[in-house]
Formats: C-alpha cells, structure tokens, sequence
C-alpha cells in the first residue's frame, strides 16, 4: 500500500497536480503498489514547512502510527521541499524511515535505495532544490525593483486616497483596478492615482488635525471612528493608519519599495532607508512636500522627546490600569506611544514589556502544568475502560486506542472588556476529539474540578 505526495507552488507548469500524479500512477503500476491515500498541497511554497497542511498531516500520519501504508511516493526530490537546509528535509524522510515507511522519488534517476550513490545524488538534488529557491527571490527581487524604478506600483492595496490604475505597454490608462482585482496581462502595469474626493480631503483632515491642532494620531482615529468616517477596506481608523497616512511616501508621488522584508519564509525585518528602492515623482501626489516633510518632523519629534525610561514608566501604568498588556492595548492607549515605537526602540514589544516584568503570556506555565493534570486524568479514566493513551510525538495531541486524536486547549475568561472566553485554538492537524478547559482568569489550580468530572464521559465516548 503506498499514499502519494503532491505539492505544487507557482513556478513551473510540468509541476502541476495533475503530471504529478500520473508519473506517480505509472511508477506505482510498474511497481506493484496500490495508492490508497493522497496528500495534496496546492499553491504552496516548500522553502519551509510552514503553509503546509498536508505535509504535516502526513507527517502526523506517519509518526503517530495511524498511517496504513508503507510507501510514500513523490514526484521528485525538490516536490518533498525546497529547504534552505537540506538537512532539514532530510530529517523528515528520517521520521518515515524511522516509523517503517519508506519515502521514493519517481522521476528520478535514482532508487532511494540508501546506497552510497543514491545518498550523495540525492543530497545534491536537494541542495539544489533549495538553490533554486534562492535564485528565484533574487530574480523576483531584481525585477520588482526594476519595476518600481520605473515608477510602477508594486505590491497589493492602494492606500486610503488611493486606488491602482491599470495601464498598458504603451503606459496608456486602461481601467481602475477593484479591491483584489489582478491584471491579467503580464506586459501590464499598474500605477497610482488619487482616488475619490472625500477620501483625499479626509487625508488633507488628517495633515491638518496633526500639524495645526497638534493632536496625536490615536486622537486622530478616535475623532474620525466618533464621526463615522469609514477608513481604509471599511475598517475602523487606528493609530498604525493615521501613521501610515502621514508618513508613507506615496502620498507625495513617490514610489517605495522593500521598507520590510520577508524572504524565503524567514523573519519579518524592517530595512533601514538605505536598503529602500524608490522612485520620485512616480504618481501624482496629492500631499505636498511640505506638509509631509513637516508631519515626519512631528513623528520623530514626538518619538524622541520621551526617554527610554520615560515610555518603560509609561508601559507600567498602562500594565496597572488594564491588569495586562497586549499590542491591541498598548495601540488603544492615550497614554502610551504606539507599539511600533516600541518596537522600533527596543527591538521588539516583548522586549519592552520583559524590562517591566510583563511576560505576554505569562500564564503559559500553569496553563503547562494543568495540561500535564488533565491529560494525567484522560490517561486515568481512558485505562480504567481498558483502552490505551499515548502522546503524538509531532504535535500536542494524544492518541486514544491508537486511532482517536485527542486535543486538549485551555481557555481563560477575559479580564476586561466583553466577558468570552479566549481559546486561540490553531492546529493544521484537526483532532476526532478537542476537549476545552474555560479557566476563570481569577481561579488557581483548582480550577479544573469541573472538567474533570465531565472527562469520563468524553473518554467513555471515544472508546466506543
């Protein structure tokens, strides 16, 4: 028995689902094997394991002994991942191999028989599977580029006040592009341009509100949200828009790119100016220079007339007033600076909030602990009907009688505010069973009582 793997990004046709899975049709057929299951990713990247569902469900599948096959068959080596470590990809054939399902690549030209030949191919092949992932970033980068310092639009929403106009080879306008509409010819481009009235005079509201009345953004936001202004995409105004609206360049006409990066699946980075592609006078303004050089001004101003002490101090009160800290709060606030200064100060807003002795999820270790109680309890009332637990060793959920996913998540009552419970549960991999434990933000470690009485019945069930 064998279950196929297929994984198809953006870059070439040959791989699409469809050729995959009759090359691996012909070479399961020549081998004797039958395809029970298929694991599909479509439309994802494999430089990380990140954004892959399938893969880790497989993955899942296979370490926690639910897998009823002995075979996984590939494309190829770079449709397993294009990892910028070729170890990391390896490690995940391991943990097949390790659990007895053995990992085959059909189209190539070796048999992953482990001999000596076939290691080092295919070491090479991935190596190379991650080097082509490298090149393309720097491809795409250097045409993006290209494309911004001849004045195009490069990336998705306009901005409040604007819109994306869609233009032709011959840089004639052709039409005003929608909210996630795309072109659909690629020698097309799109540019900026100002959009309806009552956006623009809203924008030149918010220049005035700054420079003249000297209010800060967040009292900016609050005063349009209590008039009713709708902002950008119909969201609420916030501190971070007005920000952006007084600060981003393509108010005045000028095209920016590469202000933050994300490069192959790696971390989030703000580029300091000199790393910034820009083109002057790409579109037509609609802010002059003036003000926007005099609003900067009063943004760096303001972030540099406090102290480090100073915005730590004000960190605290903030802590003492609400009873916690979150970037949601710490935006909403009239008495701290936004969390992007924050970040832009400290390096990160966690950062900030450990120097005051706030842990953002500072109830991490009793929610550990209770984790261990109930699942010591599930263990319990499973073994008292004869049935058997064990813990998956891929992800946090445990596995009744070898085939029932169980997942255990712990939610606290609010603090502040609307009185819901607030779960956070994500998991790429959805469990048979989720047990949900509602601790009330004041309880302790007995809090667990009721949930415990109420385990049995869960466990009689999945032993049915």
């Amino acid at each position: 028995m064998a279950a196929q793997y297929l994984r198809m990004s953006t870059d070439m046709q040959r791989y699409s689902m469809e050729n995959q899975s009759e090359v691996i049709g012909l070479y399961a057929a020549s081998r004797g094997l039958t395809i029970i299951k298929s694991y599909e990713d479509g439309g994802r990247s494999g430089v990380s394991l990140d954004g892959r569902p399938a893969l880790k469900t497989l993955l899942d599948d296979v370490t926690s002994g639910r897998a009823d096959f002995s075979t996984i068959l590939v494309y190829d080596v770079s449709r397993w991942g294009r990892f910028q470590d070729s170890d990391e990809s390896a490690h995940y054939e391991y943990l097949c191999r390790q659990a007895g399902v053995v990992v085959e690549y059909c189209a190539e030209l070796f048999e992953n028989d482990g001999s000596i030949t076939a290691t080092v191919i295919k070491n090479i092949k991935r190596a190379m599977a991650g080097e082509f992932s490298r090149e393309l970033s720097v491809k795409v980068f250097a045409g993006q580029r290209r494309l911004v310092l001849n004045g195009y639009h490069v990336g998705s929403t306009a901005g409040y006040g604007l819109r994306r106009m869609l233009i032709d080879e011959n840089g004639k306008p052709k039409f005003e592009l929608s909210k996630g509409q795309r072109k659909s010819i690629q020698s097309e481009r799109v540019i900026l341009v100002p959009g309806p009235a009552h956006e623009i005079k809203t924008v030149h509201r918010i220049y005035d509100m700054f420079l003249g009345r000297k209010h800060t953004p967040l009292e900016i936001a609050q005063r349009l949200n209590n008039e009713g202004v709708i902002g950008e995409c119909g969201h609420p105004w916030s501190r971070n828009q007005i920000l952006s609206v007084l600060s981003n360049e393509k108010y005045i006409g000028n095209a920016v790119y590469n202000r933050t990066s994300v490069k192959l699946k790696g971390k989030w980075r703000r580029n300091p100016r000199e790393e910034w592609i820009c083109k002057a006078g790409a579109y037509q303004a609609i802010v002059s220079r003036e003000r926007f050089e005099d609003a900067a001004s009063r943004i760096e101003s303001l972030r540099r007339s406090i102290t480090d002490g100073e915005m730590l101090d004000q960190l605290t009160a903030l802590w003492c007033k609400a009873g916690h800290l979150s970037t949601f709060i710490v935006d909403r606030s009239r008495y701290t600076l936004s969390a992007n200064t924050y970040r832009a100060r400290f390096g990160s807003l966690s950062k900030a909030f450990r120097l005051i002795g706030f842990r953002n999820r500072e109830n991490i270790g009793c929610n550990a602990e209770l984790r261990k109680r109930i699942a010591f309890e599930l263990e319990t009332e499973v073994s008292k009907r004869g049935g058997t637990v064990s813990a998956c060793p891929w992800n946090r959920q445990f596995i009744v009688n070898g085939e029932i996913s169980v997942n255990i998540m712990i939610g606290r009552l609010r603090s502040s505010g609307p009185r819901v419970w607030q779960f956070g549960y994500v998991s790429p991999t959805k469990p048979d069973i989720l047990l949900g434990a509602r601790i009330s933000a004041r309880e302790q470690s007995g809090c667990c009582t009721g949930f415990f009485n109420s385990l049995a019945v869960h466990c009689s069930f999945a032993l049915r």
